[in-house]
C-alpha cells in the first residue's frame, strides 16, 4: 500500500517558496509521484486543481512559482505506476503550509548598525569552501551582513505569521486546520471528514442556520449535510383534523391564452371561505372590482380587491357587523356600482339582503331591502339598461324565488325600490326549489337571451346534485315568459354545482360548473349549450365541448368567468397548498398546507386515498398517540411530528439504520425541543 510517510510542507527562507518533503516505502511499486496543489483545498483526485509536477524516485521539491505570501497552500500527492498512470489515492498523502513574504528583516537589521560596520564588514565567503549552497547575493556580502541573514530569515517567518493572523476570523483564509476550532467558537458541530471547502461553506452559514432553528429548510440542509441525503420536511400538524376548521377554499386564477386554459393558475388571496363564488364588475376600461366574502376576527364580511392601471390593489372590507355577510352580486349601471349579499342574524335567526352603492367615489351606507319576509339569495343583473334583482324570499314558512325591476328613490341614489314584484313560475306546478347557487346572465346582441341556472338536489338521491336552468327571450320577463326547467345531465352518482354562464355570440351560454365524480372529487369543467328546446323535453338539448378544465387532488370549487381588457381569467376556489422558495437555501422549495383547513378522508376518492402516507398527503386524520402512549416512527400524525422523507439511494437496511441513528442527536440541536421527528424513506415507496 503505497502511503506516503513523514510529508513535510514548510515555508522557505527566501520567501514565496514551499519546501515539500516525504519518503516513499513502496517506491518499488510506485516509484511514480504526481503533486497537485489547491489554495481552498486539498485535491481529492489528480485532476483536481494545479498539477506541478510528476516525479520519480524522489523524496522532495521546492515550489518556486512565486506563490502568494501569507496563503496556505494545499498539497496532495499521489503516487502512481504504469503508462497509463495508475493512480493510488488517499487522503493521509496531504500537507500543507502557508508561504512566507521576504520582508527584508536582515537588510533592516544591518542597516541600523553604525556605519563603522559596514565600512569594515569586507570579508567575504572563502572560496575555497563548498558554497554551493550559498546564494550568489551572499557570496558577495560580508561576513556581519551574512550572518544576520541567520536571524532576518526567523523575524520575516514570524511577521509573516503575525501578518497572516488577521485572516484566523475569515473563514475563506484561515487554514483548514483551524477551521474545526472556529466552529467551535460559535457552538457548530463541523463535519471532519468533508473537504475544507466545504466546512468552510458550513461555517459561513452557520449563523443564518442558527438563526432559522426550527424551520424546515435548516432539516432538510442537516440531512444533507450530515447523510449527503436528498429530503423533503413536512410538519404533519396540517394532517391533524380540527373541528373548527374545516376545509378552506382560497382565492386562485387562472388565464385562457390561444384558446386553452394554462395548466399554471396563481394564488390570488388567502382570504378564504368555506361556500361561495365571488362578483367582478367592469366600471371602466381596464377598471374593475371584485367582491367575494371571508371570515376575518371571526366576523364574515364581504370585502373587494380594486384593479386599475397599476394592477390589482389591497383588498378593502365593504362590510363590518356582528352578523354573517356573505355571497356578493354586484352590477354598474347610471355611472354607480351597485352590491348586493346575504346577511344572516344569528341571535335573530334572520336572512335579510343588504346593499350598498358607490356614488363618486364613495361607498353609501349599508341599506336593508325592502321586503317584509326573510330573503337571501341576491343576484343582480342589467336588462336592457334596467336593474332587476332576483331573490329568494320566505313566504308562510316556504321558500320562493321572486324578481322585480329596480327604480332610484328621487331623493337618494343609494336607495332602491322593487316594485311589482313577480313570483317566479314553478314547472308543471311544482315549485322550482331555486335553494342554492343561483347564476344569472342576459345578452341582448343579436337577440334578447336570458338564461337562469341554479342547483338543487336530486330526487333520488338527497346527497347528489343537479343543475336546473331556464330560458326566456322576452326582456320583460313576465310570468309566463319562462321555458320549462331543464336539468343538465350529469352520470349517476355525481353532483354538480355552482354554475357560471357566459353567453355567446350565438347567444347561447358557456357554462363552468364545479363536478365531483366520488373517486376523484371537485373539479371544474366547462360546456357550451349549442341549441336550447322550449318544448318541456329536456333532452332534445345539445351541449357540447364538455370537457374538465382545472382538476386535481385538491378541491376546485365556484368557477368565475370575467374578461376584461382582451383577456379571458377563470376564478376559483381551492383549498390547493402553496409552494414558497426558501430565502436560506435557494433550491429548496416549502409546500405551505396551514391554509387548506381540515379535508377529511373520502373513502369514494381513489386518488387521495392513494397519498396516505406520501408527502403530497394534505388529509386529515386524528392525533396518533401510539401503543399506550408511546410513540415510534410508525406513529406520524401528531401535532409535534416532523417528517423527514429522505432519498437514501440505497437498499442496506443496515446502513440506512447507521446513518438515521447518526443524524437523530444532530436534528435535536435545530429542532424545537418540543417537536420530534420521523424518517421516511422514499425509495422504497
Amino acid at each position: 500500500m503505497p502511503i506516503l510517510t513523514n510529508i513535510k510542507a514548510q515555508a522557505h527562507a527566501k520567501g514565496n517558496q514551499i519546501d515539500l518533503s516525504w519518503l516513499n516505502p513502496n517506491a518499488a511499486g510506485y516509484p511514480n509521484i504526481r503533486i497537485v496543489r489547491r489554495v481552498d483545498r486539498y485535491a481529492t483526485h489528480p485532476e483536481d486543481g494545479d498539477q506541478l509536477v510528476d516525479v520519480e524516485n524522489t523524496s522532495g521539491i521546492r515550489d518556486t512559482q512565486q506563490l502568494k505570501s501569507e496563503t496556505v497552500y494545499y498539497y496532495s500527492l499521489f503516487p502512481f505506476r504504469n503508462d497509463p498512470p495508475e493512480f493510488y489515492i488517499d487522503r493521509r498523502n496531504r500537507a500543507s503550509a502557508m508561504a512566507t513574504a521576504p520582508y527584508g528583516f536582515a537588510e533592516l537589521l544591518f542597516q541600523h548598525m553604525p556605519a563603522i560596520y559596514h565600512r569594515y564588514d569586507k570579508t567575504l565567503p572563502n572560496l575555497e569552501l563548498d558554497l554551493g549552497s550559498m546564494s550568489d547575493v551572499n557570496k558577495e556580502r560580508g561576513q556581519l551582513r551574512r550572518f544576520f541573514e541567520l536571524a532576518g530569515g526567523q523575524l520575516d517567518y514570524l511577521y509573516s505569521h503575525i501578518s497572516a493572523a488577521k485572516n484566523w476570523k475569515n473563514p475563506d483564509l484561515v487554514h483548514g486546520n483551524l477551521l474545526q476550532l472556529m466552529s467551535e467558537w460559535i457552538g457548530w458541530n463541523t463535519d471532519t471528514l468533508l473537504e475544507f471547502d466545504a466546512q468552510r461553506q458550513e461555517l459561513k452559514n452557520a449563523p443564518a442556520v442558527y438563526a432559522s432553528l426550527g424551520t424546515l429548510p435548516v432539516m432538510e440542509a442537516s440531512v444533507k449535510r450530515i447523510n449527503n441525503w436528498e429530503s423533503r420536511s413536512k410538519e404533519f400538524v396540517h394532517n391533524i383534523a380540527l373541528s373548527n376548521n374545516p376545509e378552506r377554499l382560497n382565492l386562485w386564477w387562472c388565464q385562457r391564452e390561444d384558446g386553452g386554459w394554462l395548466e399554471e393558475s396563481e394564488l390570488f388571496s388567502i382570504d378564504h371561505c368555506y361556500e361561495g363564488g365571488i362578483s367582478c364588475t367592469e366600471v371602466a376600461e381596464n377598471h374593475y372590482y371584485l367582491f367575494y366574502h371571508t371570515q376575518r376576527s371571526q366576523c364574515w364580511d364581504i370585502w373587494y380587491i380594486e384593479h386599475t392601471e397599476q394592477g390589482w390593489l389591497p383588498s378593502q372590507k365593504l362590510s363590518h357587523r356582528k352578523i354573517i355577510d356573505k355571497e356578493a352580486s354586484s352590477v354598474f349601471i347610471d355611472g354607480i356600482l351597485r352590491v348586493f349579499w346575504n346577511g344572516y342574524d344569528d341571535n335573530l335567526r334572520l336572512w335579510n339582503i343588504y346593499y350598498c352603492s358607490l356614488i363618486d367615489g364613495t361607498w353609501s351606507t349599508i341599506q336593508t331591502f325592502a321586503a317584509a319576509h326573510q330573503t337571501k339569495l341576491p343576484k343582480a343583473v342589467i336588462i336592457e339598461e334596467d336593474l332587476w334583482l332576483f331573490w329568494s324570499e320566505k313566504i308562510n314558512g316556504r321558500w320562493g324565488y321572486r324578481y322585480a325591476v329596480g327604480q332610484v328613490d328621487p331623493d337618494n341614489n343609494a336607495i332602491l325600490e322593487f316594485l311589482d314584484v313577480i313570483d317566479f313560475p314553478g314547472d308543471e306546478g311544482e315549485s322550482p326549489q331555486v335553494i342554492a347557487d343561483v347564476c344569472i346572465a342576459y345578452r341582448s346582441d343579436p337577440t334578447p337571451n336570458f338564461y337562469i341556472f341554479w342547483a338543487r338536489k336530486t330526487q333520488d338521491n338527497l346527497n347528489s346534485w343537479q343543475l336546473a336552468y331556464r330560458h326566456s327571450d322576452d326582456p320583460n320577463l313576465g310570468v309566463t315568459n319562462w321555458s320549462a326547467i331543464h336539468i343538465f345531465s350529469m352520470p349517476a352518482g355525481e353532483s354538480i354545482r355552482e354554475p357560471h354562464i357566459q353567453i355567446q355570440n350565438d347567444g347561447n351560454p358557456d357554462l363552468y360548473a364545479s363536478l365531483n365524480s366520488g373517486d376523484s372529487g371537485w373539479s371544474i369543467w366547462s360546456a357550451h349549450l349549442d341549441s336550447f328546446d322550449t318544448a318541456p323535453d329536456a333532452e332534445t338539448d345539445t351541449w357540447n365541448d364538455v370537457s374538465e378544465i382545472i382538476a386535481g387532488n385538491y378541491s376546485y370549487r365556484s368557477p368565475f368567468y370575467f374578461q376584461a381588457g382582451g383577456s379571458e381569467s377563470l376564478f376559483y376556489r381551492s383549498n390547493q397548498h402553496l409552494v414558497y422558495e426558501s430565502k436560506l437555501y435557494k433550491a429548496t422549495q416549502m409546500n405551505d398546507w396551514r391554509y387548506s383547513g381540515t379535508t377529511t378522508v373520502d373513502t369514494r376518492n381513489t386518488n387521495k386515498m392513494q397519498l396516505r402516507g406520501q408527502f403530497e398527503d394534505f388529509q386529515s386524520y386524528s392525533f396518533d398517540t401510539g401503543n399506550k402512549g408511546l410513540r415510534n416512527n410508525d406513529n406520524w400524525y401528531g401535532r409535534d411530528t416532523v417528517g423527514i422523507y429522505y432519498n437514501a439511494e440505497t437498499l442496506d437496511t443496515d446502513e440506512i439504520n447507521l446513518k438515521i441513528e447518526r443524524l437523530k442527536p444532530v436534528l435535536k440541536e435545530f429542532m424545537p425541543i418540543t417537536d420530534r421527528a420521523v424518517f421516511i424513506n422514499e425509495t422504497s415507496m
